[in-house]
């Protein structure tokens, strides 16, 4: 009978070799987590906590749902457990089933979202927000899309609050760039025909993936000592030649593996860094800038702004939007300020800031100074609309540069 000789010690040696290759090549692993979804729904009128309107006023049973719509807002606290993005999105307005699965009716007010800190602190609000995000619908009752996405960034963990309001009413905190959510709001929003007060929206909160980190700089001289154990182990008496032999494969291959982890990013960089691309649509060789000339109607409510057209073959991109207006009057106010663009029937919203008050010629003076990001294709006009009370004077300057869409 001829015996089968098995070399001492070889039986686990192949799995040791697999696991060693495996925790090198592999050991970077991002390691997700779920995405927790709080939804929040209720009525402006009955859930406001906050109800100022104006010196010496509070919101109360007689007041309208306009009323409501133009000053309350409600705040509420969510929080955040560990380092994490954080999403905000409506659906009152467009109607659907939010992330409980609750179905959310259509026609709310149009809404306006606004992140805060714990202690009040500004931070983000869908000023600049994407308008009619994926997901929401277009309203059967209103015909339009008004739901918002808010993105909070990346938070740290802790308590954060988030306000609703009705569009534009947003925190003194954020108009004023100081002070903080105790402060209150400005009383700018407003409730459409066929609008009403209840309101819908998640926050949504995704934790950052972990991983496991790469091997560090230690692992490269330690797989030679992998190898260096294979060579010391071939001059062993006794020892089996094939085993030593798949000893000093395993630990070339560590030396290997470790290695190129380490350089091949980095050759990949200095591939890339050598593409040397000439920018030619860079905003200082053509830029735009141009001054509106106000055109207000008798009554005071609206004024409308022209600017040039843009030339054929150019696209216009829009950085930045400044201007005055004043109003005539006690109690007189702004409602809101387009900027229309004809691109995609898209509007860019702007708040006014309060400069002063004329106590002689009872004239209101506000600012816009905003950066914002909107185009113009050629042969459209921008054009921007104020809407108020009172309104006497506006002037406004657009900013920006022209792209050659022959190029």
């Amino acid at each position: 009978m001829t015996a089968l000789i098995r070399p001492r010690g070889a039986a686990g040696l192949f799995p040791r070799i697999g696991f060693a290759i495996f925790a090198v090549v592999f050991g970077n692993v991002a390691v997700a987590r779920a995405s927790t979804v709080l939804s929040y729904t209720g009525n402006l009128r009955t859930d406001a906590n906050f109800i100022s309107c104006g010196a010496g006023c509070t919101l109360g049973g007689a007041n309208s749902d306009a009323d409501y719509a133009q000053w309350a807002a409600v705040s509420k606290t969510f929080h955040v457990g560990g380092t994490s993005t954080m999403t905000a999105v409506t659906f009152s307005y467009g109607g659907v089933a939010n992330g409980a699965g609750a179905v959310v009716p259509d026609a709310g007010f149009e809404p306006y979202l606004s992140l805060f800190d714990a202690g009040g602190n500004f931070l983000n609000s869908t000023l600049f927000g994407t308008n009619c995000p994926a997901g929401t619908h277009i309203s059967v009752t209103l015909g339009a899309c008004f739901d918002v996405l808010l993105d909070g960034g990346t938070l740290a963990g802790g308590d954060y609050q988030i306000v609703i309001s009705a569009f534009e009413n947003l925190s003194f905190a954020e108009n004023l760039n100081t002070g903080t959510l105790a402060d209150g709001f400005t009383g700018l929003g407003n409730l459409a025909p066929g609008e009403n007060l209840h309101y819908a929206f998640d926050v949504v909160l995704s934790p950052s993936a972990t991983s496991v980190p790469e091997p560090a700089t230690e692992f490269i001289p330690a797989a030679g000592l992998v190898w260096c154990w294979g060579c010391y182990l071939k001059k062993s008496k006794g020892e089996s030649k094939m085993k030593n032999k798949l000893l000093m494969l395993a630990g070339t291959l560590a030396v290997v593996a470790v290695l190129g982890k380490f350089y091949a990013v980095p050759a990949l960089a200095q591939a890339v860094r050598a593409a040397v691309v000439k920018n030619i649509d860079e905003p200082g060789r053509t830029p735009f800038e141009d001054a509106g000339i106000s055109n207000c109607d008798a009554k005071g409510l609206a004024c409308g702004l022209d600017y040039a057209p843009v030339p054929a073959n150019k696209r216009l991109v829009i950085t930045y939007v400044t201007g005055q207006i004043v109003t005539k009057g006690n109690n007189q106010t702004i409602q809101s300020i387009h900027l229309m663009t004809a691109r995609f029937g898209a509007n860019t919203y702007f708040p006014a800031l309060i400069q002063g008050f004329d106590q002689v010629t009872l004239s209101r003076y506000w600012a816009i100074a905003q950066p914002i990001l909107a185009f113009a294709e050629a042969g459209s006009t921008p054009e921007i609309a104020v809407f108020g009370t009172g309104i006497y004077e506006a002037d406004f300057k657009i900013t920006g540069h022209l792209v050659d869409l022959n190029q």
